[in-house]
């Protein structure tokens, strides 16, 4: 049994590792295509808008967005400004657009602990994974859903060399490549939310 769960683990892990490679070939021609409708629909409504409580940021030059790993975000909500503004956009609902945020914090926290030692970079491993079940949750409830935004999201904020190499820095010290185990034998994956599901 040991040696199935090894096998599995080293099989997933080399899928994680093959993933960020095609991050660093296709991320920032993804990451186009992916935020080109968002950013547009951004501009046309000028006006200010609230989403869950929160005032949408203006979209970002991608100079200054790109100039750090944590990119920019005005309202400091631990969101990236043009990921935020994408979430608004493809959010189905309250409770969707909130699970992205979720995952798109527990992805910066990664990015920002690259060099932490191997027992942090698990805790945060297991949120983002959380996070990642969490707004799947939501995803199943879409009808005719084709393309999981929570699969998306790693284009957005994964889009420079910079980024994906802080990635795989981080991978290279986390031990953590499933979820953790906040939800267990069929219990409710709503307990993976950072938030209360509405």
């Amino acid at each position: 049994m040991k040696s199935l769960e090894k096998t599995v683990t080293n099989n997933f892990q080399r899928a994680v590792c093959a993933s960020f490679i095609l991050l660093s070939l296709v991320g920032c021609r993804e990451y186009e295509s992916l935020i080109a409708d968002a950013r547009e629909a951004k501009l046309k409504h000028n006006e200010a808008r609230v989403f869950d409580g929160e005032l949408e940021p203006p979209f970002p030059k991608a100079s200054e967005n790109d100039r750090t790993l944590e990119g920019v975000d005005v309202n400091n909500n631990g969101v990236r400004d043009d990921v935020e503004i994408w979430i608004n956009y493809v959010g189905s609902d309250s409770n969707h657009r909130r699970a992205l945020k979720q995952l798109s914090k527990s992805a910066l926290k990664m990015l920002q602990n690259a060099g932490a030692d191997s027992n942090t970079c698990d805790k945060i491993a297991s949120e983002f994974w959380d996070a990642l079940k969490c707004a799947n949750n939501f995803e199943k409830l879409i009808p005719n859903i084709k393309d999981y935004p929570s699969i998306q999201i790693d284009y957005l904020m994964f889009n420079t060399r910079e980024r994906v190499k802080s990635l795989e820095k981080f991978n290279g010290h986390s031990r953590v490549y499933k979820n953790s185990s906040k939800v267990q034998n069929g219990s409710d994956v709503k307990n993976l939310c950072s938030f209360d599901v509405e």
